[in-house]
């Protein structure tokens, strides 16, 4: 195929060899995804105190259970536990970690771990857009969610981990985990990541969050959400089951990946004790669809820093500034709605943060570089098919080390050079030092970006390279002639790449030229049809998309397949009004419509949905589509 045509964010959009074909459109039904940084305080409400956990449930709907071949949540690591091993790199850690831990606890402090928190209230709730499809409540706070004693705990068993098993600790900028060449100030954190081992050292903490998840699902009547994914499954494995396809596989695989479970089903894709020290901020983004819920507990008190603040945007573009008190969780669906965290001015930010998803835990040696639904998919069926059960030792199966973006993650962190454990103090040597000499730090760090801010890097603008944007009013010779003239042919793409369209073999990213009709020569519907160069990022992150999802296939089963040589038999009318709503293996709708043209072998897919159209917004944020957005905006 010669190009792919994809229509959202008011324009209709082709792509081809970095290219990227633009003609304008309708703007109204996608005007909600502005984004605006209006206080949304009048959207919070108080909430009270729930029912206790194990008091009766008021639902009478028999939900879905767990598919049986994923196993239960512990699967990848009941067996340390069992056997009291921890094999890392062929050395035995379990006792290590054990008695560090022991060490910072005293025999007081573990019967508080075991005693039951009576204290956790519902707090503040933020409400979305009333046209959302994920219902009203995004966001709840769960007051006194973790104990004094609890944070004592985790920040030890942080400290342990940092001493006997430093690899697990990393500076983690955002620009990386996106394979981007320079950062253009996306900020970052910096993690310890804590997968299994805070369920083998601490179930406690398990439990704490947990517990702390139904009571926020509950207040939130999240219920509603998980009924109404059920349905949409059941509709589509029976779909799957008229097209020959296999229900069973569709319904457990890619479909689940974005689907709201019942908490009991929940297991953790992430768990992170988190600081900022080594960033100021950490940049707007979404945790990807498949994290159903998103869980913060609060380890530091508002008054411990500056700036700082939680925000989220809803569906409506309104931003929602938070710093919650100490001990309190922000549980909200991370996994679809746009949150960050504002500058960090002064003091020290720290979070215990936990991303759940419907599979597993994630097993040892595997974080959220590689923590996609297709790397844990093959996972559980490689163990699987080798016969692994929870509890009878380790799966041998080595989990994929790609990353979410199509590379090894070994080869993007070795691109960077950067070495994320060398120097680092321990954990609790930090909290130990005088709280002048961390706010001098902090305040270095913050100098520092503000000398980036006043003065960009050269090589970011050099790689974002705009000079190609002119707008349609410069007098460019015959850039814009009702009819290309020949002599320009020798700087236009051959038929053989392109039979339809005159364009530039080259195109610098951002750069726009107009677009003309190769038999003709004439333009495009003039001042409409455009041309414009794409980041190559881009052309990379579209292309993995559309290889994961299977539209390729789709479309070249459409264009050369059986099915498309019986529409033609029924003549061209027919095939040109077909409009189809289809699933494809990112289990999104996607409406699919056939070439207009005769004799060209494009097919138009649209995003059918909400929730589809913002995996693909996500996929172009992460391919600096904004690079383009600003050239169609200047011209």
């Amino acid at each position: 195929m010669n190009f792919r045509l994809f229509s959202l964010l008011g324009c209709t959009l082709a792509l081809s060899s970095g290219v990227l074909y633009t003609t304008a459109t309708d703007t109204a039904s996608t005007s909600t995804t502005t984004t605006t940084t209006t206080a949304a305080s009048s959207k919070q409400e108080q909430g009270q105190p729930l029912p206790k956990r194990n008091e009766p449930r008021t639902s009478s709907y028999q939900h879905f259970s767990r598919p049986e071949y994923i196993g239960p949540r512990d699967r990848f690591w009941r067996h340390i536990v069992d056997q009291e091993s921890l094999m890392v790199n062929g050395k035995d850690y379990y006792f290590e970690l054990k008695n560090c831990l022991a060490e910072g606890l005293t025999p007081e402090d573990l019967i508080e771990l075991n005693a039951t928190n009576t204290q956790r209230v519902i707090g503040k709730r933020l409400a979305d857009d009333p046209g959302s499809r994920m219902g009203t409540i995004i966001l709840v706070e769960v007051k006194n969610a973790i104990t004094p004693t609890e944070v004592k705990a985790l920040r030890r068993l942080t400290h342990c981990i940092q001493t006997h098993l430093p690899h697990l600790h990393e500076v983690r900028p955002m620009y990386q985990e996106y394979n981007l060449k320079d950062d253009p100030g996306l900020g970052g954190n910096t993690p310890t990541h804590l997968l299994p081992l805070v369920g083998v050292y601490l179930p406690q903490l398990v439990e704490t969050v947990l517990q702390t998840i139904r009571m926020a699902y509950d207040a939130a009547g999240w219920e509603a959400l998980t009924l109404r994914d059920e349905i949409m499954l059941t509709d589509a494995a029976k779909r799957s089951a008229k097209r020959k396809r296999n229900p069973v596989n569709y319904l457990e695989t890619s479909a689940r990946a974005k689907t709201m479970p019942l908490p009991e089903e929940l297991g953790f894709r992430a768990s992170e004790h988190l600081t900022y020290d080594d960033f100021p901020h950490l940049d707007s983004h979404i945790d990807g669809h498949e994290t159903a819920i998103t869980v913060n507990f609060a380890l530091a008190a508002p008054t411990d820093y500056e700036g700082g603040d939680l925000y989220v945007v809803d569906s409506a573009g309104i931003k929602t500034v938070m710093k919650p008190e100490k001990y309190s969780c922000i549980v909200f669906l991370g996994g679809f709605y746009h949150h960050g965290v504002t500058t960090i001015t002064g003091g020290r930010r720290e979070v215990f943060s936990n991303e759940m998803w419907y599979n597993p835990d994630l097993p040892l040696g595997s974080n959220l570089w590689t923590s996609n639904a297709p790397n844990m998919e093959e996972y559980i069926r490689q163990c699987n098919a080798e016969g692994h059960v929870a509890g009878n030792g380790p799966c041998s199966v080595q989990f994929s080390n790609m990353g979410n973006h199509g590379n090894k993650v070994q080869d993007v962190k070795k691109k960077y050079e950067t070495n994320n454990t060398t120097g680092l103090k321990s954990i609790e040597d930090e909290w130990l030092d005088e709280e002048e000499d961390v706010e001098e730090e902090l305040s270095d760090d913050e100098d520092n970006d503000d000398d980036e801010t006043e003065e960009p890097d050269e090589d970011v603008d050099d790689y974002y390279d705009l000079s190609n944007i002119h707008g349609i009013d410069d007098s460019h010779d015959d850039r814009y002639a009702a009819v290309l003239p020949t002599e320009k042919d020798d700087q236009l793409a051959s038929a053989e790449e392109q039979p339809n369209f005159l364009v530039p073999k080259k195109l610098e990213p951002g750069q726009i030229e107009p677009l003309y009709f190769r038999d003709t020569r004439e333009r495009i519907k003039d001042d409409e049809a455009f041309v414009v160069g794409l980041p190559p990022q881009l052309l990379k992150e579209f292309t993995n998309y559309m290889d994961r999802n299977g539209m390729l296939e789709k479309a070249k089963e459409m264009l050369y397949g059986e099915d498309s040589k019986k529409k033609k038999k029924k003549g061209k009318d027919d095939g040109e009004k077909e409009h189809s709503l289809e699933i494809l293996k990112d289990g999104q709708n996607w409406g699919i419509m056939r070439p207009h043209w005769e004799g060209m072998d494009m097919v138009w897919i649209d995003p059918a949905d909400e929730e589809c159209f913002e995996s693909m917004v996500d996929v172009l944020r992460k391919g600096d589509f904004d690079i383009v957005l600003d050239a169609i905006a200047k011209q």
